[in-house]
């Protein structure tokens, strides 16, 4: 295996199922094509967010599928995310990846492309053992998705942190607060239909533990970019924890627990979760 690629998969542990191995090796590989991305003015363009986000750089402990991105609203118009694939594919070329990045939706809203190859030859480039490679399909695709959206939302923060594998790499992505209130803005607007994404909720009560601060007028442009706030609406503390309170006494969380659970290795954490939990810690936070 590359240097490079065994020194990344150092930090993980020794995965004991398949599952484990590929969230382990998607891991690396959202880094890898975080670093490549750095290797063009692509940061100058848009900023990194989302659960992966706060995983890399701020120690959330659960496995998170996606790279999430928002573009620049002054970039809006002139962002085209095919500009990247090469600076990608170069990346992972580079370390012998044998996986390619290609965009699938090239304009609109959200633009989106998929990070992709043989389930079996990626794992075996990054050196899983061979009793699990084995019990993957010969033809299963491992698969990464990337998007770039393009809602023009109003008072967000930034900052710049510094990825240090595979290569020291600066990436800009939004602050904490401006983090925290695109979760909550998941939290109160998603649509869950018969399945609650755990994952949000998991995600809400890291921040709350890690006494995030909350960009109250981000969540607020949010909210109404999505519909869930009319525009003449306006957001407060006191109205915000009314209606996480709401939200959270309504939440199916036996599925809730089911969601996330393939996303932790401690189980356990999970097992007292419900309203009485989220309403109280909600009450008692400061936002």
């Amino acid at each position: 295996m590359n240097s490079v690629l065994d020194s990344m998969m150092s930090k993980y542990p020794v995965a004991t199922s398949d599952v484990e191995a590929k969230n382990a090796v998607k891991q690396a590989l959202q880094e890898i094509t975080l670093c490549g991305l750095g290797r063009s003015d692509f940061y100058q363009n848009a900023a990194f967010n989302g659960g992966t986000a706060l995983r890399i750089f701020h120690g959330l402990k659960r496995f998170s599928e996606n790279l999430d991105f928002s573009i620049d609203n002054e970039k809006i118009d002139t962002f085209v995310l095919d500009k990247y694939v090469g600076c990608i594919n170069n990346e992972l070329a580079s370390l012998g990846i044998p996986a390619t990045f290609e965009v699938d939706s090239k304009s609109g809203f959200i633009q989106r492309g998929y990070i992709k190859g043989n389930c079996r030859e990626i794992l075996n480039c990054f050196g899983t053992e061979e009793s699990i490679t084995g019990r993957v399909p010969a033809n299963e695709v491992l698969k990464i998705k990337l998007e770039a959206d393009a809602a023009a939302l109003s008072a967000a923060s930034y900052e710049t942190k510094y990825l240090l594998q595979p290569y020291p790499t600066p990436v800009r992505l939004y602050d904490k607060g401006t983090l925290f209130a695109g979760k909550v803005s998941a939290v109160l607007s998603r649509s869950w239909k018969s399945r609650v994404k755990g994952r949000d909720l998991y995600d809400y009560l890291f921040y709350i533990t890690n006494k995030y601060p909350m960009n109250l007028a981000h969540l607020e442009s949010r909210l109404k970019n999505n519909g869930y706030l009319k525009s003449y609406q306006s957001l407060d503390k006191d109205i915000l924890k009314q209606l996480l309170c709401e939200r959270f006494a309504t939440i199916d969380y036996a599925s809730a627990k089911s969601d996330v659970s393939p996303f932790i290795r401690d189980r356990k954490v999970v097992d007292f979760w419900s309203a009485d939990l989220f309403i109280a810690i909600t009450k008692d936070f400061s936002f």
